[in-house]
C-alpha cells in the first residue's frame, strides 16, 4: 500500500517539479494504456533504456498511458513513431498532447513520471454502428437487413480489478417490418453502455495490436426496457489514424415485443452482428 501511495504522488507531482519548464501543444507517441499502474511503470522502465528522459506516464482516469517524446510538429512525431515501432511496438500511435519545452532556466532532470494537462475532448470518440440481426426471438419474424446506430465513447469510467471499464452512450434504430405485431416492430433504442477492456488480463501480450472488449448496456427499446451484452474485436487501421474499427456480436433482450394487444408487454430479443467505426474527436483540435 505504501509503494502504491508513493507511486501515485510521483505521478501527480513528478521529481522534476523543482525545475522551471514551459509547455506547449504538440505530439507524443503512445505505446500502451492500462488500468494497472505497476504494469505501466514496468513498461516505462523498459522504454527508458532506449529513450532516457523522454518517456512519460499520463493518468487519464481510469488509464495509465505510456507515451514518448516532446515533438513540436507531426513530422518529428512520425519519425519517432518509426523508431518506436522498430523497437518492437508496432501498435504504437501518435496522439496530440501537451509537451515539455526545455528552457535555459531548466536543468535536464528525468522525472519519475509526468501528468499532462488533458485536452477537454481527449478520450471522446464519435462513430457509427451498422448491424444485422442474425437470430431473432419470439414475434420477430423478419428484419430490414440493417440496424443503424450512433455511438459516443467517453473517457469516463472506473477500474475494477484488472479491467478497464469505460462509459458510453448509443442511439440505435431497429426495424422488424414482418414482426407478429401486425404493424411490425420498429423504433429507437437509447442505451447507456459499459465497455470492458480485456487486454489487461495476464494471458494478453503487453504490446498486442488487437484489443478485445466486452460490452454491457441498458436502456429503452421502443416502448419497453431492454439490455444488451456482447463482445468486440478492435482492428488497428495503421499509423496515426484516428479511426477505430470494431467487429462485434451482441444479444439484445427487451421487455415489450410490439404494439399488438395479443403480444404487448411480451419479452423477446435478437442477436446482432456488425461493425462499429469511431473517430477520435480530440485529433481534430
Amino acid at each position: 500500500m505504501k509503494k502504491k501511495i508513493i507511486r501515485t504522488l510521483l505521478l501527480i507531482f513528478g521529481i522534476g517539479a523543482l525545475f522551471a519548464q514551459d509547455s506547449a501543444n504538440g505530439f507524443r507517441v503512445q505505446i500502451f494504456a492500462t488500468t494497472n499502474q505497476e504494469k505501466a511503470e514496468d513498461l516505462k522502465s523498459e522504454i527508458d533504456i532506449s529513450f532516457p528522459g523522454e518517456t512519460y506516464i499520463t493518468f487519464e482516469e481510469p488509464n495509465y498511458k505510456v507515451r514518448i517524446g516532446n515533438c513540436a510538429d507531426r513530422n518529428t512525431a512520425e519519425n519517432l513513431l518509426i523508431k518506436v515501432q522498430e523497437l518492437g511496438y508496432p501498435s504504437a500511435w501518435i496522439v496530440i498532447s501537451n509537451i515539455e519545452i526545455i528552457t535555459a532556466k531548466q536543468n535536464v532532470v528525468s522525472a519519475k513520471a509526468v501528468v499532462e494537462s488533458i485536452n477537454s475532448l481527449d478520450g471522446f470518440a464519435f462513430g457509427f454502428n451498422v448491424g444485422v440481426p442474425v437470430k431473432t426471438g419470439a414475434y420477430l419474424d423478419g428484419y430490414s437487413g440493417t440496424n443503424l446506430g450512433i455511438i459516443i465513447s467517453t473517457p469516463y469510467g472506473l477500474p475494477l480489478g484488472p479491467f478497464n471499464i469505460g462509459v458510453g452512450v448509443e442511439i440505435l434504430k431497429f426495424d422488424f417490418p414482418d414482426a407478429a405485431s401486425g404493424d411490425g416492430f420498429t423504433g429507437m433504442a437509447y442505451l447507456g453502455t459499459f465497455n470492458i477492456g480485456l487486454n489487461d488480463l495476464p494471458f494478453f501480450p503487453t504490446n498486442s495490436p488487437i484489443q478485445i472488449s466486452a460490452q454491457v448496456g441498458a436502456g429503452l427499446f421502443g416502448g419497453g426496457f431492454g439490455t444488451t451484452i456482447g463482445g468486440a474485436i478492435d482492428i488497428p487501421l495503421g499509423k496515426s489514424i484516428p479511426l477505430a474499427v470494431k467487429l462485434y456480436g451482441r444479444g439484445n433482450a427487451i421487455s415489450d415485443a410490439g404494439k399488438d394487444s395479443s403480444i404487448e408487454g411480451e419479452p423477446t430479443g435478437w442477436i446482432n452482428a456488425g461493425i462499429m467505426i469511431t473517430y477520435d474527436i480530440s485529433s481534430s483540435f
